[in-house]
């Protein structure tokens, strides 16, 4: 205990009986860091906020990715397990856009969906075939190319609002007439 008092009371002489690893930062030296400090702040600080905002961004296109995904799966199985394969396909055809609706019993309703900062839609489109190869086509050209009743193109996009404006993402499939018929 004596030493602790003795080295205080040392320390409160003059400047030159200090050591000089142990004084303390003078006016000028605190200005300098903080001069330091605020200059790297003034060029980090943007970047950060980019990084949120792009952390946001690849957020909403993963969030619309699973969701785009989601509406793929629930479509295949209700096209390939349905009983009526013909009359669901037909009445999908009536309408432009579709979504999943999941209220009771999954199911094909009318229009968009529009859930949190997302619009689902699920697109359905014939498909046509050469009837010399077999192959589906993408466009129908001459009398070499016939509807097949038992395949579907199923599209399935959802949109939202990014930085650019509006984004979307979207996923296609063909689906073939089940065998549960």
């Amino acid at each position: 205990m004596p030493m602790v008092l003795l080295r205080s009371v040392q320390l409160r002489g003059n400047r030159e009986n200090i050591p000089v690893n142990q004084r303390g930062f003078t006016l000028l030296e605190t200005l300098i860091s903080i001069t330091i400090f605020s200059i790297f702040l003034l060029f980090f600080l943007p970047s950060f906020s980019q990084i949120f905002a792009s952390q946001d961004t690849s957020w909403k296109r993963s969030e619309a990715s699973m969701r785009a995904q989601e509406g793929l799966e629930i479509s295949y199985n209700l096209m390939t397990n349905s009983q009526d394969w013909t009359g669901l396909v037909n009445r999908l055809r009536v309408q432009d856009v579709f979504h999943i609706t999941t209220e009771g019993r999954p199911d094909f309703a009318e229009g968009k969906e529009i859930d949190e900062d997302f619009i689902k839609l699920i697109m359905v489109e014939d498909v046509y075939r050469s009837s010399l190869t077999g192959e589906i086509v993408t466009a129908v050209s001459d009398s070499t190319t016939i509807y097949d009743p038992d395949t579907v193109l199923v599209k399935s996009r959802v949109e939202w609002s990014g930085k650019n404006g509006k984004e979307h993402i979207e996923y296609v499939t063909y689906i073939t007439r089940g065998t549960h018929q």
